[in-house]
């Protein structure tokens, strides 16, 4: 069987999110987090669990673009939000809901467009194969800021 980037992006978005046996999954992550603690400030500053997961949500938003082909322009004051005063069980399941949503959109993005079109990479350039493999690394780096913030709530490591 030759190698596949394709197949090789699923795996890897699925490995950040489902779960594999090296760290916990994302999903186990997020589901485990009750809304009081979404939204709580570490006391060192920082951003919360909630604005982590709309700066994941608006990067895999634009990176699903750039890979459909639209432009892209990254505006960073667009990629956070800010944090509400309050959060329902429901708000925050349906924020858990649309980011599922949004990632599973630019995992079949990635997958849609083939191997060719994934490695293809024009002059100066990044392939979107590389665009792709840098969110799957920015999502994974952001579930271990939000697996050390449940740390710092006092709550055990999940595996």
């Amino acid at each position: 069987m030759s190698f596949s980037p394709c197949h090789s992006i699923a795996r890897q978005m699925d490995m950040v999110f489902v779960g594999n046996h090296w760290h916990a999954s994302l999903r186990d992550l997020l589901m485990a987090v009750p809304p009081e603690e979404a939204i709580a400030r570490p006391s060192q500053g920082g951003h919360t669990i909630y604005e982590l997961l709309h700066h994941l949500m608006y990067s895999a938003e634009e990176v699903t673009h750039r890979l459909r082909g639209r432009a892209g322009q990254w505006d960073e004051a667009r990629s956070w939000v800010e944090n509400p005063v309050s959060l329902s069980d429901e708000e925050w399941s349906r924020t858990i809901q649309k980011y599922e949503d949004t990632r599973q959109t630019f995992r079949d993005a990635a997958v849609q467009l083939g191997d060719e079109a994934l490695l293809e990479c024009p002059p100066e350039r990044q392939s979107k194969y590389e665009i792709v493999q840098q969110l799957i690394h920015h999502e994974a780096f952001h579930a271990g800021q939000i697996a050390y913030l449940r740390r710092l709530h006092g709550k055990e490591a999940l595996l």
